[in-house]
């Protein structure tokens, strides 16, 4: 209940009793690498007082951000509202203070693609130039060289078994259940 099985092989398919088997060399498992781990810092910033447009309270660069378009956000389990940006990395919101992470603290990347939070609290990011998991303290950056199917990620979303769908650029769609990309 709730679990759609998918293969992909030429195309995605929802799996159903009796799928046939996928033809020899239809798709690929990886033993993903160690990948590249860098304690994060981040630069923090007590978040300004914003600006009052219509009933809406606006933040700017100005009160914190980072001078770049906003593409996505998430809101984590501890309430975090986190923000990926264009081009100035992921910014954690707490309420009070904006806390900017970037390449410099271990992101794949400063342009933020996607992001997903595991029932462990660790938070994904896809970026161009591969995928980084950041724990709360440290990140750790998964490549090519790592086995990820493709450097662009472009999705993500994590199952009930805490794997990670990863939507990218030319690879399809792939599957990393911890210790293999599919």
């Amino acid at each position: 209940k709730g679990r759609v099985p998918i293969r992909i092989g030429s195309g995605l398919n929802r799996e159903r009793p009796g799928f046939p088997d996928l033809p020899e060399g239809m798709g690929r498992t990886v033993a993903a690498g160690p990948g590249a781990t860098t304690v994060a810092r981040g630069q923090s910033r007590e978040a300004g007082t914003g600006s009052r447009q219509q009933g809406w309270r606006v933040f700017g660069s100005r009160d914190g951000l980072p001078r770049s378009t906003l593409v996505t956000m998430l809101q984590d389990n501890a309430g975090n509202l986190w923000l990926g940006s264009e081009a100035g990395g992921a910014v954690r919101y707490d309420g009070l203070r904006f806390t900017t992470y970037t390449t410099d603290d271990g992101l794949a990347d400063n342009r933020i693609l996607a992001m997903a939070e595991d029932s462990r609290g660790n938070l994904w990011f896809g970026t161009r130039r591969g995928l980084s998991r950041f724990d709360g303290t440290a990140f750790i950056t998964y490549t090519v060289g790592d086995g990820l199917p493709d450097s662009t990620v472009t999705a993500i979303a994590v199952d009930e078994d805490d794997g990670l769908w990863l939507g990218s650029e030319s690879a399809g769609v792939s599957h990393c259940d911890g210790g293999a990309f599919t």
